[in-house]
């Protein structure tokens, strides 16, 4: 009950928030046709593009597929099952420094993926694919810079 909570406290005391980003998301959406904050704005895909068609392919038996959509897609999946549980067993473990170093080596990972992924993959492998119809592709053809 105290982690439920705890859950209760943060969205009150950032709802404002909370209810933006939502609403981002789902103008992002319809306008862009993803709900990725990147790459509707910009059209360039971001570190996690593909985590969840990974996750879902893999939870069919597809390792390989899942694999060739992304490759962290294990780490993805993990990281949605053990974080929450250590917000709700474990509280205090978050603010510890081997939980910040274990979280800076997974970013700098996803990080190191992604440059090799826009590299060999982007702009025309997917889901490493410019997305022409973002918020910055959409300005960008309105004034004529780009065709």
């Amino acid at each position: 009950m105290k982690a439920a909570n705890r859950l209760w406290g943060f969205i009150v005391m950032n709802y404002i928030p909370i209810v933006a980003m939502a609403a981002f998301a789902v103008i992002a959406w319809a306008v862009a046709g993803t709900p990725c904050v990147m790459q509707a704005t910009t059209g360039i895909p971001c570190p996690g593009c593909g985590l969840t068609r990974a996750v879902i392919l893999a939870l069919g038996g597809d390792f390989r597929g899942a694999f060739q959509i992304h490759p962290l897609f294990w780490m993805g999946a993990a990281v949605l099952l053990v974080l929450p549980l250590l917000m709700w067993r474990f509280p205090g473990v978050l603010r510890t420094r081997a939980f910040q170093i274990i979280g800076l080596s997974i970013i700098v990972l996803f990080l190191a993926v992604y440059a090799v992924r826009m590299l060999h993959g982007f702009p025309h492998t997917p889901p490493m694919v410019y997305n022409g119809y973002s918020f910055a592709g959409r300005i960008l053809r309105m004034t004529r810079w780009i065709g």
